[in-house]
C-alpha cells in the first residue's frame, strides 16, 4: 500500500475521467444519461480535489514538482 499512496491523487483522476469517457460513450442517449455523465463528471473533480497532493511521508519528494518546505 506505500507504493500506491502517493499515487492516489492520479489514480482518482483517471478512474474518474475512464467513468466519464465510458459513461458518454455507452451511456443512455437520453437527458437523463446526459444528466448522468455531468454528475459523474462533476463527482470525479470532488473525488480528485479530496486526495492529497504530497506524499505524507516525503518518500518520493524528488518525484514531485512540490518544493520541500511545501
Amino acid at each position: 500500500m506505500d507504493k500506491v499512496t502517493p499515487y492516489l491523487k492520479a489514480y482518482a483522476a483517471l478512474i474518474g475521467a475512464v467513468c466519464t469517457a465510458l459513461l458518454g460513450i455507452y451511456g443512455p442517449d437520453t437527458e437523463v444519461g446526459h444528466w448522468l455523465t455531468i454528475v459523474v463528471a462533476v463527482l470525479s473533480a470532488v473525488a480528485t480535489y479530496a486526495v492529497p497532493n504530497k506524499d505524507p511521508r516525503a518518500r518520493h519528494q524528488a518525484e514531485s514538482v512540490q518544493p520541500p518546505a511545501a
